[in-house]
């Protein structure tokens, strides 16, 4: 089996129902990678100032909802209406107020210097055109204002790891990691030269899931990537050591317009 554009059934955005669709999205963030990943994001955004934030292909809007929960002005953009249907049905639940905007780009008549900041996380990936979609981001932000992008890192030790494991059982098939639908792997210095090219400056990067506790779980079933082991305790380790912020499988970069 080879990579594919859509997703298989019985997968979140698939789901039509809002109620099902959403459990199904919070229960993909019940383990230590995601909720690692979503803490990293919120670490980087201003705390004691309201902002206006986009979230752009969000889904069911995990991230919007926490940033609205810290009291910002959000908009979650997504593809697809019955994950913002679920959106809708999540902020609901959860007591906040998020605007909703379907579209498979950045409407410029709208949002043209719109943004103090635009959250892409682990979208860049899933996307063909992928500099036409920096440059929309850089268009739709404020002046001073900033991206957030996450995406997968092909210079990770799990790349390495897992991706040459695979390579040896399966040599015909070229893998994108756990996801059907991704169509590249990225490194920093590829993020780098993208946002540069676009206009960002000051690019900082970190990571997530340096130390592969996620295979490790596979290969020995007794350890769980749901909670807290010892193999989860020294990803945290080395997420904290400046030497491993461009190793880990989720790379994060944050730049300013």
């Amino acid at each position: 089996m080879g990579n594919y554009n859509k997703y298989s059934p019985g997968h979140w955005s698939t789901e039509s129902d809002v109620k099902k669709s959403l459990n199904k999205y919070l229960n993909l963030y019940q383990d230590i990678y995601n909720k690692t990943n979503l803490s990293r994001i919120l670490s980087v955004i201003q705390k004691d100032k309201q902002l206006k934030i986009c979230d752009y292909g969000g889904g069911v809007g995990i991230v919007a909802i926490e940033l609205a929960k810290k009291g910002h002005n959000v908009t979650l953009v997504d593809a697809s209406s019955d994950a913002l249907q679920a959106a809708k049905h999540y902020a609901q639940k959860e007591n906040v107020n998020i605007t909703t905007h379907c579209a498979t780009t950045l409407d410029q008549g709208l949002y043209a210097d719109h943004f103090d900041i635009i959250v892409s996380k682990d979208l860049i990936e899933h996307i063909d055109d992928d500099l036409s979609l920096i440059m929309n981001f850089y268009s739709s932000l404020k002046k001073e204002g900033n991206l957030i992008l996450t995406t997968q890192n092909s210079n990770s030790f799990n790349y390495v790891l897992e991706g040459g494991l695979r390579k040896i059982l399966h040599p015909s098939v070229k893998w994108m990691g756990w996801d059907r639908t991704h169509v590249r792997f990225y490194t920093p210095k590829i993020l780098n030269i993208i946002a540069k090219k676009v206009g960002f400056h000051s690019c900082q990067f970190n990571s997530g899931y340096i130390f592969p506790y996620k295979l490790a779980s596979r290969l020995f079933p007794w350890i769980s990537p749901r909670g807290p082991s010892f193999l989860y305790s020294i990803d945290k380790f080395c997420m904290k050591r400046r030497m491993f912020r461009k190793l880990g499988w989720n790379i994060m970069m944050v730049c300013k317009k």
